[in-house]
């Protein structure tokens, strides 16, 4: 499960213009929303990544 979340979190990363400045990206946001449960294990996973 962890392993789909961070594949859908990579691709918004490159479809988000936020990117290209080095911020960001608010798709982020909109996968948390989605599933809340799963927002502190992804944000982990994102940050070690980042």
């Amino acid at each position: 499960m962890q392993d789909s979340w961070s594949f859908i979190l990579l691709e918004l990363e490159v479809r988000s213009p936020e990117t290209a400045r080095g911020q960001t990206p608010l798709c982020h946001v909109g996968v948390y929303v989605l599933d809340p449960r799963h927002a502190e294990s992804t944000r982990q996973q994102g940050v070690s990544k980042n």
